[in-house]
């Protein structure tokens, strides 16, 4: 959760010298603030400049980079163009790929929210949503495969500026048409279990956590509340998998004090960094280094 951070990608690379792994992947949410790069080209230029390239000349093995949920679609089908090979970097969405007994499962998509974006968003398949949610009401929004010749701003019910020439922009959920449409028909655990292979170790990297986890605490109005994804947590407790290692919920360690956590002796482990919010908490870098050896798990902070 970098979200744009250069110090963050700095201390990265000094992590990166200290501990020398032979895997890297970073678990979402490239994107600086939305605010000011608000478009797919403006948020791919800066992303590619200041985060991918850092990233591919890393000295590891293998490296693999995760967007998240605000990273724009349009944006990610050209990094996954230009980076799909993870000696030098590997842009993955959903995917899986397979290195010596594991196989590495990646999921940058999250569950569905109150957000108008919908580009890095799936439903729950257990969880399904009530007929009076907001989606009936809630604008949805999609990033165009192509931009439009419309230069028009809109603003949609999130209370953020569109442009006609990036974005469509519906009512509804039901007025969602395709392909936009088909994008969310899958749920989190379906395409979980598409990428599961039972043959290997199975090891999840998920820029959202699974529900009810130190994981996926957050505050609202002074009360904490579990936000990750309920998919998530069936699958870890219906199939055998080793690890999840999850970003997105920025304040998750710091409410729960705890980075880890086990769901049907599945590790659980979050990142708990934030590149925006602060500036008591993105002035430091948090990752974590697993040795899959003895699998034990180290949370590490680097002053920024």
């Amino acid at each position: 959760d970098f979200h744009g951070n250069i110090e963050h990608m700095k201390k990265l690379q000094e992590a990166i010298n200290e501990n020398k792994p032979e895997v890297f992947v970073y678990v979402g949410d490239l994107g600086p603030i939305r605010e000011i790069y608000d478009t797919p080209q403006k948020q791919y230029d800066y992303v590619y400049q200041h985060l991918l390239i850092p990233m591919s000349k890393l000295d590891v093995k293998y490296k693999f980079c995760m967007p998240g949920n605000t990273d724009f679609g349009w944006a990610i089908e050209q990094y996954s163009k230009q980076f799909n090979n993870p000696s030098v970097l590997k842009v993955v969405d959903v995917d899986n790929y397979q290195i010596g007994s594991y196989n590495l499962i990646f999921m940058s998509k999250v569950s569905y929210t109150d957000h108008c974006l919908k580009d890095r968003e799936l439903m729950n398949k257990f969880e399904p949503l009530p007929s009076n949610h907001k989606p009936f009401s809630l604008n949805h929004v999609f990033s165009r495969d192509q931009f439009s010749d419309i230069n028009y701003e809109v603003t949609a019910s999130d209370f953020l500026k569109y442009n006609l020439q990036y974005f469509e922009v519906f009512e509804n959920f039901q007025a969602i048409k395709e392909p936009y449409k088909q994008r969310i028909n899958d749920t989190i655990y379906d395409i979980l279990e598409q990428q599961y292979k039972a043959e290997y170790k199975n090891i999840i990297f998920s820029h959202g956590p699974p529900k009810d986890t130190n994981a996926d605490l957050v505050t609202t109005i002074g009360d904490k509340k579990h936000f990750g994804s309920t998919d998530i947590r069936k699958f870890l407790e219906t199939y055998e998998v080793d690890s999840i290692f999850c970003g997105h919920i920025h304040q998750s360690v710091i409410l729960s004090k705890e980075f880890k956590d086990e769901i049907n002796n599945c590790k659980v482990y979050s990142t708990g960094n934030t590149g925006i919010d602060g500036p008591e908490h993105f002035l430091q870098m948090h990752c974590l280094v697993y040795d899959d050896q003895c699998q034990h798990c180290q949370r590490l902070s680097y002053e920024c």
